[in-house]
């Protein structure tokens, strides 16, 4: 694997083999395998009421948030994001995942009058520090007596992430289960012959208690039982018996915090087998693992298309959440099934595969997305001036303003970023006394469960009621959740610098690449030749300086799974409203990128 020191870690970015394109098999048609324990994991205990509270000022309350009764029984997981306290819309710090410890296992442990309910948020290493600053600022607006308790399990919480029709035959063979329950052992008889992940209800948490998987090393792949009326996966409903794990407990977790016995004492155990090769027999002595078992799905979560091409189709799996010290065990039984182990550079590229934003590569405007541009950014530059000036890329002549790091804030700023202009670090230029002023407006992402709504709303509303309606949009959302509605003032300030993620689709050939330049149209005949000459060559290679830029391109490639280019972009929303009433229909723009001298047609979708 090559490795890459980031975010704290040294993590594997990537196999040694040269093509993308065995991980992408293995994610579509068999299994994947990344060691994900960089994520870090904060734990929040205390009564509901008061952890409800605090998740309500720091969430995103356009959708479902964890507070809702079909998360705080604990059955399944909640995909959200976190920002500032108070600030939604704006102040996005970034994704997270959110689960509760089971209904069942707390009533167990606690009397209903003094239930302690406890919270697990899974979220990149990067924002960690900025979510946990968060959900103390809002936990002190608590009383001391009810204020719920915030710890970093950061290093005390291993996991493994699996992608692929056949993770649910990998786990089965991998791992003997050790518990005797009657919900887990339907469960687990299910899980043997599921076809895929996604025969599970999304995020369904199953909490299993398993052997050394050592014990049962090397093991065999289970097998989908074709003649048995079970092969078609039994209906497993999320239940808060199934999701009871010890693995919540922190005495539990120090206790096999070191294996009982090494790998060399179960050799020796081995050897003394009358039959050479078999396996070891779990004895009173040897550990037995609580885990937590979590499906989760790679999706854009678009219900409805609005294009006419071909959707790309989700990518299922499994997340194990293992007690500390514990990866290395599983990992050598989990891979010798065949399964393909692959680094955090194949999960951006599976995001991309199946439309769906990555953190932090598309997430415009927060700090982690930032501090990334800015180092990638310093690499490129490096590396293209090391280059001989034969070899490389003339970007003054091709016209690109910023060919390291996107120009987000002259997108939004009042003036337009034009392509006639070259980065002042870049190139020697001249600043006279008649330049633009400095740009302080600095541009947000805004996300929103129901985007697609809300855009046609603005586009078809008149130019003096857009701002208003963007307002009560907003402001209904926050006081739902308790929080003070946003003055006028602001919401205009808001909605000038806000941005949307949104897909790019070409037309024909054509290639994304990242922080290509998307071109927007200001006529009605302009997009009505676009329209009419999609796949002409002769509008590819047309001048372009002279249109208005509407984006940039945050992940791009070739989409194996679309079988043309695509990309992840992200651009003005007000921009965005416009060229929305000028096309009436399809949004055409022009992609170009940044060594090209060509920007043929594609469509843009919201996210």
């Amino acid at each position: 694997m090559h490795m890459q020191d980031i975010w704290g870690y040294r993590l594997a970015e990537r196999p040694t083999a040269k093509s993308h394109r065995p991980s992408h098999r293995a994610a579509v048609h068999g299994s994947t395998l990344n060691d994900v324990s960089y994520m870090a994991t904060l734990e929040v205990a205390g009564k509901l009421d008061s952890i409800v509270s605090i998740l309500k000022q720091c969430c995103d309350l356009s959708g479902v948030g964890p507070w809702a009764a079909r998360y705080t029984s604990g059955v399944r997981t909640c995909q959200t994001h976190f920002y500032e306290v108070g600030s939604w819309p704006g102040g996005l710090i970034g994704p997270a995942t959110a689960f509760w410890r089971s209904e069942a296992d707390t009533i167990l442990k606690k009397s209903p009058e003094s239930v302690t309910r406890v919270l697990w948020i899974r979220m990149h290493p990067a924002v960690v520090q900025n979510v946990l600053s968060c959900l103390k600022i809002a936990s002190s607006q608590i009383s001391e007596n009810d204020r719920p308790e915030i710890v970093d399990l950061s290093g005390d919480i291993n996991a493994f992430e699996l992608v692929g029709p056949r993770t649910s035959q990998v786990i089965h063979g991998a791992l003997k289960l050790a518990s005797s329950r009657p919900e887990v052992k339907q469960f687990w008889q299910a899980l043997a012959n599921a076809r895929s992940p996604g025969n599970f209800s999304p995020g369904i948490i199953a909490g299993l208690t398993v052997h050394d998987p050592r014990l049962s090393y090397p093991p065999a792949n289970s097998k989908v039982d074709e003649t048995h009326p079970s092969a078609v996966t039994t209906l497993v409903p999320p239940d808060s018996r199934l999701a009871r794990s010890e693995i919540w407990e922190q005495s539990v977790r120090d206790e096999l915090r070191t294996p009982t016995y090494k790998k060399g004492q179960l050799d020796r155990r081995r050897s003394e087998n009358l039959v050479p090769g078999t396996q070891l027999r779990p004895t009173n002595n040897d550990d037995k693992i609580p885990l937590l078992l979590i499906q989760h799905t790679i999706s854009c979560g678009q219900t409805n298309s609005t294009t006419n091409h071909v959707s790309s189709q989700p990518l299922h799996g499994w997340t194990i959440i293992l007690p500390p010290s514990w990866s290395m065990p599983f990992l050598s039984s989990l891979t010798h099934t065949g399964t393909r182990v692959v680094g955090f550079a194949a999960r951006h590229h599976q995001r991309l595969e199946t439309k769906s934003l990555h953190f932090p590569h598309d997430y415009v405007g927060c700090s982690a997305y930032t501090d990334m541009a800015a180092k990638q950014a310093q690499t490129e530059r490096a590396r293209w001036e090391r280059t001989p000036k034969g070899k490389r890329v003339n970007y003054e002549a091709l016209g690109t303003a910023s060919p390291w790091v996107s120009d987000w804030d002259g997108l939004v700023g009042e003036h337009s970023p034009t392509t006639d202009t070259v980065m002042a670090d870049l190139m020697p230029a001249d600043h006279g006394p008649g330049s633009s002023p400095p740009i302080t407006r600095k541009p947000w992402l805004f996300l929103y469960s129901d985007m697609n709504q809300l855009v046609q709303n603005l586009a078809g509303s008149p130019e003096e009621s857009v701002i208003p309606t963007f307002a009560t949009e907003i402001n209904t959302q926050r006081t739902k959740r308790g929080l003070s509605a946003i003055s006028i003032e602001l919401v205009t300030e808001l909605f000038g610098t806000a941005m949307v993620a949104v897909h790019v689709d070409m037309h024909g050939r054509g290639n994304p690449q990242d922080r290509a330049i998307l071109y927007g149209c200001e006529s009605d005949d302009v997009a009505a030749s676009w329209k009419t000459g999609i796949e002409s060559k002769e509008l590819a290679a047309s001048p372009f300086n002279h249109l208005p830029i509407l984006g940039y391109v945050t992940s791009g490639g070739f989409s194996l799974q679309l079988g043309r280019g695509h990309g992840i972009a992200v651009v003005g929303l007000k921009r965005l409203i416009e060229m929305s009433k000028i096309c009436q229909g399809k949004v055409l723009v022009r992609v170009r990128n940044l060594n090209s001298v060509v920007a043929p047609l594609g469509t843009v979708t919201l996210v």
